[in-house]
């Protein structure tokens, strides 16, 4: 088995083998998860007094 990351145009293209060996490949995955931190949104209204016709204030 052998790992590539080639563009989905050349996803079902033959792929020669590295080792010289003959063996033939054919594709097992083609997605894959990248994971990210998810951004956690504050709920808490902002210090100090921001005043009246915002989001803590609604008029």
């Amino acid at each position: 088995m052998i790992t590539l990351l080639r563009s989905m145009d050349d996803a079902d293209a033959t792929v020669d083998d590295p080792s010289g060996d003959g063996r033939t490949f054919k594709r097992v995955q083609s997605v894959f998860q990248v994971d990210a931190v998810a951004a956690k949104a504050s709920m808490q209204p902002p210090q100090g007094s921001c005043g009246h016709g915002c989001a803590c204030h609604p008029s």
